[in-house]
């Protein structure tokens, strides 16, 4: 199976182009690891070094999540929370309301509360995409707990104490 990084700008109705146009700048300078895919959603910037499709149905985005080496992904929750629960590494390229991407600037405060518990890293200068994907893949990244399994952990060990 080809290794290649799996990038997505999610399925909302406003365009990413910065970050399509970063992978592929990335990839023309030589410091993206691998080829690329991407799911690049309502962009209108036409990638001229990878693959790519508007939109993946849930089964095959799963796929690509799950075969990749690295996901490049804005910062939408399911995208980066699909690639932690399949174990690969994050990069998270916020998407930024001041530069009409998104409604507000969100998406970094979500970032970086992942980036606080060292499950993904964050891209702040796109300039540098490539080199921070080449890190993602030795980054000793922590395994993500589910809060509902802190719950049942919290409530065996009350039961353990009152049986």
């Amino acid at each position: 199976m080809e290794r290649y990084i799996f990038a997505t700008v999610g399925s909302g109705k406003i365009p990413f182009n910065r970050l399509i146009e970063k992978v592929d700048i990335a990839i023309e300078r030589g410091t993206m690891p691998f080829p690329v895919f991407a799911q690049t959603g309502a962009a209108t910037y036409q990638p001229k070094h990878f693959l790519y499709t508007p939109y993946l149905p849930k089964e095959q985005f799963d796929e690509k999540v799950r075969n990749c080496e690295v996901l490049v992904t804005h910062g939408g929750v399911g995208s980066i929370m699909s690639a932690i629960y399949a174990g690969k590494p994050v990069v998270v390229c916020p998407r930024l309301g001041t530069m009409g991407e998104n409604v507000d600037d969100h998406q970094i405060e979500i970032a970086e509360t992942f980036v606080r518990e060292n499950l993904v890293m964050i891209c702040r200068d796109e300039d540098d995409l490539g080199e921070i994907v080449e890190r993602s893949r030795n980054h000793k990244f922590e395994q993500y707990k589910s809060g509902n399994q802190y719950a049942v952990q919290l409530i065996n060990r009350f039961l353990q104490r009152e049986c």
